[in-house]
């Protein structure tokens, strides 16, 4: 019997242990193949090749996609581009996506179909080493599709109470809820104006560690009730001030970071000196 006991705490001992050690993640998004090129997808290519290699050089513990994988949902060159690009990421490192709008149009009829059959979901929640990680899918409410949105918001709060006693909790979004000031005017770039509020509300009620964004092109930040919202710029071609690379994030136990650097600059930030 003593022996038993002696196994299990050896065995809490060691999973408390690796919960407790820093890891890393990367977040890509907008790789969008075709953007901002007539009839081509070459530079698309161009980039998201140098991502993947910079993923496999690095390799995080995992990478999320939020969202606009392709320009034209219906190119079946530009979704055959992607899914081969994106399958060269090493097998053992997972890879998270998330709708953006040019992915999915909800309310089109059977588009949530279409997106399915290829993606095979539309949003996630899954814990590493103590920490929770919800992908929430922003397209019902940005094409208004209200019953879906109600719905997905309900599921959402439903992860983040299953994940109120995680280590850290991060959510990922492709429309930010926020760019720079949560009084900002509404526009394409963000949440609709009476939502807004109420999922600033959520994330604060839920004390989130960060919600992680994309869809801008380029890269914004913002703080609400202790919560930082990123706004990561393209994997694939930026727009205005706006650079192409990946954001990686570096968990400790008590904190985390979260810096975006080109993929020729990227580094294991837990091999650095």
């Amino acid at each position: 019997m003593k022996r038993i006991v002696l196994f299990l705490v050896l065995c809490v001992s060691c999973l408390q242990l690796n919960a407790a050690k820093p890891f890393f993640f990367v977040q890509i998004t907008d790789p969008q193949l075709g953007f901002k090129e007539k009839n081509s997808i070459e530079v698309g290519v161009k980039l998201l090749t140098e991502t993947v290699e910079a993923i496999n050089r690095i390799h995080p513990d995992f990478v999320v996609v939020t969202g606009d994988m392709t320009n034209n949902r219906f190119s079946e060159e530009q979704w055959e581009a992607y899914r081969k690009l994106i399958g060269q990421i090493d097998k053992d490192i997972p890879v998270w996506h998330i709708p953006g709008n040019h992915d999915l149009k909800p309310q089109e009829e059977g588009d949530l179909e279409h997106y399915l059959a290829r993606y095979g979901y539309d949003r996630f929640c899954f814990r590493h080493k103590g920490c929770a990680f919800i992908g929430a899918n922003s397209c019902f409410l940005k094409d208004k599709c209200f019953a879906q949105e109600r719905e997905h918001y309900i599921w959402l709060e439903e992860q983040l109470w299953r994940s109120r006693k995680a280590r850290h909790v991060f959510v990922f979004t492709h429309c930010p809820v926020v760019k720079e000031r949560v009084d900002e005017k509404e526009d394409y770039f963000n949440f609709q104006a009476p939502y807004r509020q109420l999922y600033l509300d959520l994330f604060r009620q839920y004390q989130v560690d960060a919600v992680f964004s994309g869809h801008l092109h380029r890269s914004r930040f913002c703080e609400d009730g202790g919560v930082p919202y990123y706004t990561t710029s393209a994997s694939g071609l930026p727009l205005g001030d706006g650079t192409s690379g990946l954001n990686i994030v570096t968990v400790y136990p008590d904190h985390f970071t979260a810096e975006f650097v080109s993929a020729a600059e990227a580094r294991n930030p837990l091999l650095r000196p």
